[in-house]
C-alpha cells in the first residue's frame, strides 16, 4: 500500500498517462498509417526483402509449417518470390511457378486468397478491399498495431493484424486468421533496393517458356 503522500502524486500521474494514451489512440489514423507504409515501399521500388511465413494447423499452435523466402517488388503489378526449390513470378497477369527439382513450370491465374497475394497487396497499397477496425500503439512494443477486416466480409480472411514501425513506416509482421480461425504469421526483414537492370532480369519469364510447362490459363 502506498503512503498517503506518494498516493496523492501517483493518482494524478496515472490519470495523465491514461488520458495521454487515450488521446494517442483517438489521434491515430489507421488508413493514413497504411498509406504511409505503402508509400515507403514504393519509394524504394524495385526492392527485395526477406520473409518467413508460419502457418499453424491447429488452434493450440503446436502443429505448423514454416517457409522462408525472398520477395521482390517492382513495377505497378509485378512481384517475384524465391524459395529454396521454387521460383514464382507474377507478371501482372499470370502466375509462373517454377519447380526447380522437377524443372517444371505451371502458369495459372493468381489466387486472390493466397499469402503471396496478401503480401503484394500490403506492400503495393491495394487497400480497397480492406478497412481498419482498430489502431493502437502498445507501450510494450512501440509498434503501431492495426486490426483490419475485408470490406466484402471475405470468408477466407476472418481477422488481420499488422505491426508497423512508426519511424520507418515499414511492416514488421502480419498475422491473419482464416475462416477456421487458424493463424498465419508473416515476418518481414528490412527491404533493400535493387537496380532496375537487375529487376528486369529477375522478372524475365521468357526463359521459363523453354521448360516443361503446365498451362492452366483459361
Amino acid at each position: 500500500m502506498l503512503p498517503k503522500n506518494r498516493k496523492a502524486k501517483f493518482i494524478p500521474l496515472l490519470m495523465i498517462s491514461i488520458l495521454a494514451d487515450s488521446f494517442n489512440l483517438m489521434a491515430l489514423d489507421g488508413q493514413q498509417v497504411l498509406d504511409e507504409m505503402s508509400a515507403a515501399y514504393r519509394q524504394i521500388s524495385p526492392c527485395v526483402l526477406g520473409f518467413e511465413i508460419v502457418q499453424y494447423y491447429d488452434s493450440n499452435s503446436m502443429d505448423y509449417q514454416s517457409s522462408k523466402g525472398s520477395f521482390y517488388f517492382a513495377g505497378a503489378d509485378m512481384f517475384r518470390v524465391d524459395f529454396i526449390d521454387q521460383e514464382i513470378i507474377y507478371d501482372g497477369q499470370w502466375l509462373w511457378s517454377y519447380d526447380k527439382p522437377n524443372r517444371q513450370v505451371i502458369i495459372e491465374p493468381l489466387d486472390p486468397q493466397s499469402s503471396l497475394t496478401f503480401i503484394f497487396d500490403m506492400l503495393k497499397g491495394n487497400w480497397a478491399n480492406f478497412r481498419v477496425v482498430s489502431a493502437q500503439t502498445p507501450a510494450r512494443t512501440g509498434q503501431i498495431s492495426l486490426g483490419l477486416k475485408t470490406r466484402d466480409n471475405n470468408a477466407y480472411f476472418n481477422a488481420i493484424f499488422l505491426d508497423i514501425n512508426p519511424e520507418t513506416h515499414l511492416l514488421q509482421n502480419a498475422t491473419y486468421l482464416d475462416f477456421n480461425a487458424l493463424k498465419t504469421v508473416i515476418n518481414f526483414s528490412r527491404p533493400k533496393r535493387i537496380q532496375p537492370a537487375v529487376a528486369e532480369i529477375m522478372f524475365d519469364t521468357q526463359r521459363l517458356e523453354n521448360r516443361e510447362t503446365i498451362d492452366l490459363r483459361p
